[in-house]
């Protein structure tokens, strides 16, 4: 049963995650400073706090992600600051900070630099948060003292970290597919596709787990035990082909 909170409880948390934004961006304290700053003018306008729900697949108090906010209409995206309520509500204000860079070295990577795999998305992130660290006592998740591979598994989780894929490997499949294809309706739409930042990311967004799912019961070890490159290639290939039959006129054969 997901655990409900009273509308006042999410508006407290996020007041507090605003202040810890702020606490950051006056900080002075190299590129964490400046994202905080840059993240901080774009609340409100181009991005949105919303309350985490198992299903964002999101394992720390704070994290980033495109979201379906029902009150922006039904299959819009939005990117937003997720908030775990209890976690926020219940943490020092330190171990919050140290959480909240890595998520605002995120969310400002948002669009173009977040259309990468997570792997370098991620990479870049865990600079920031390392030098916002410093010599500073060890945290949960700190980048400092583990495995950059095995930490991004475990923040990202099993569906996100297999089927990594970035805005490249999207464009590589299509040039690939186009080569391919002897119908010009589908060429033109491939055309139109292959530059859409925008579907991309929330085709990404949409079918991770889906796709997860579909990889465990039809390529089994051949997908799991695959190179990162050819694990990216193959989820490119399928993204692509979906959204290809999504543009598809119903009077094409």
């Amino acid at each position: 049963m997901v655990e409900k909170w009273p509308e006042i409880s999410f508006q407290e948390a996020k007041k507090i995650m605003m202040g810890s934004v702020i606490e950051i961006r006056k900080s002075g304290m190299g590129r964490a400073s400046e994202i905080a700053g840059s993240v901080a003018d774009k609340v409100g306008q181009t991005l949105f706090f919303a309350p985490k729900k198992p299903i964002d697949g999101i394992f720390t108090s704070t994290g980033f992600d495109l979201v379906e906010v029902p009150e922006f209409g039904s299959g819009i995206h939005t990117p937003v600051m997720l908030v775990d309520i209890k976690e926020v509500l219940a943490q020092r204000s330190d171990v919050l900070t140290t959480d909240l860079v890595r998520t605002l070295a995120v969310a400002d990577q948002y669009p173009e630099k977040f259309a990468r795999r997570y792997s370098e998305v991620y990479a870049d992130a865990f600079a920031v948060q390392r030098e916002w660290l410093g010599s500073a006592p060890a945290v949960a998740f700190d980048p400092r003292l583990n495995d950059e591979e095995h930490l991004r598994r475990e923040l990202l989780g099993d569906a996100k970290y297999y089927s990594d894929v970035g805005f490249d490997d999207w464009q590589a499949a299509i040039d690939e597919y186009s080569q391919l294809s002897r119908s010009i309706p589908q060429r033109s739409r491939l055309k139109k596709l292959r530059p859409d930042t925008s579907e991309f990311l929330i085709m990404r967004h949409v079918m991770t787990v889906k796709h997860h799912e579909s990889a465990q019961q039809t390529l089994g070890d051949k997908f799991f035990k695959a190179d990162a490159d050819e694990r990216a290639r193959i989820t490119a290939m399928i993204y692509m082909g979906i959204a290809l039959n999504a543009s598809q006129s119903p009077m094409e054969n």
